[in-house]
C-alpha cells in the first residue's frame, strides 16, 4: 500500500515530534502510481499489508540501512 505524500509528511512530523525517526520504504516497492505484486521473480506481498519472507530477504540490505538510520536518532 503506497502512502500519499500527505500521509508520509504527517507520519514523519509525528515521529520527529516524539524524538523518533521515520523511514518510508514504499519507494523500494512501488512507483508513484503502482505497487506490483511481483518484482523480478519474487512475489512481493503475503497479504494486503505484509511482504513475503523471500522478498524481504532480497531487500535485507535496504532494511538494515533503514534500521541503522533509525537507531542513529532523529533526523531533521
Amino acid at each position: 500500500v503506497r502512502l500519499t505524500h500527505s500521509q508520509v509528511s504527517t507520519l514523519a512530523s509525528a515521529a520527529s515530534e516524539h524524538g523518533a525517526s521515520f523511514v518510508d520504504p514504499s519507494n523500494w516497492l512501488c512507483t508513484e502510481t503502482f505497487c506490483p505484486a511481483i518484482i523480478g521473480t519474487s512475489v512481493v506481498y503475503r497479504d494486503q499489508l505484509h511482504l513475503t519472507d523471500r522478498f524481504s530477504r532480497t531487500r535485507a540490505p535496504q532494511i538494515a540501512a533503514a534500521i541503522e538510520f533509525a537507531l542513529a536518532g532523529p533526523h531533521p
